[in-house]
């Protein structure tokens, strides 16, 4: 969820800066921002993985480890290397 939220952040600008170039691939970037944002947010749950245990939390970390957690964050960086050279071409 916060990763969609902040890839709105360029969405915005560029509709702001010029609106008559909107247009599909600004969707792209917008992936590619969730991705990025996504995978720093699995490395920073496994720092909490022990509280998120404790407390009852149902973190990937916590869920399924953080071997996993890293599995999905390489994922999601390539995801969001992907939707770069999607843009790109």
């Amino acid at each position: 969820i916060l990763g969609a939220s902040i890839a709105f952040a360029p969405v915005g600008a560029w509709i702001a800066i010029n609106p008559a170039t909107f247009a599909p691939h600004v969707f792209l970037l917008m992936g590619a921002v969730t991705f990025w944002i996504g995978g720093f947010d699995l490395i920073y749950a496994c720092q909490d993985m022990d509280f998120d245990r404790s407390a009852g939390l149902h973190s990937v970390p916590a869920r399924m480890g953080v071997a996993a957690a890293r599995m999905f964050c390489v994922q999601a960086r390539s995801q969001a290397v992907s939707a770069l050279q999607a843009r790109s071409k």
